[in-house]
């Protein structure tokens, strides 16, 4: 789709998984509640003027989170906004 999200999941690499546990404590925040486990499992991406990015999180045994998030652009000086979490998701 033309200006949307990637169309498959992809699967957890090196760097978004690296960019993800960055923000954890955000993510945290957001969610109201810590997490001991916090792996990313698979995400999708939307090129904005920066990046638009849905992550699936392993998170306390075999439970998921879904974080939507934006990073902008490195030149803004920006940080990373944590949009929404949605709790319990099923894989």
């Amino acid at each position: 789709m033309l200006g949307g999200y990637s169309a498959q999941w992809k699967e957890a690499d090196e760097e978004f998984s690296g960019f993800v546990t960055s923000v954890k404590s955000q993510v945290e925040e957001k969610a109201a509640k810590t997490y001991a486990t916090f792996e990313l499992h698979s995400f999708k991406t939307q090129v904005v003027a920066g990046l638009n990015m849905v992550a699936r999180i392993k998170v306390d045994g075999e439970k998921y989170i879904q974080v939507k998030l934006f990073r902008p652009l490195p030149h803004t000086g920006n940080p990373t906004e944590i949009h929404e979490v949605v709790e319990d998701v099923t894989i």
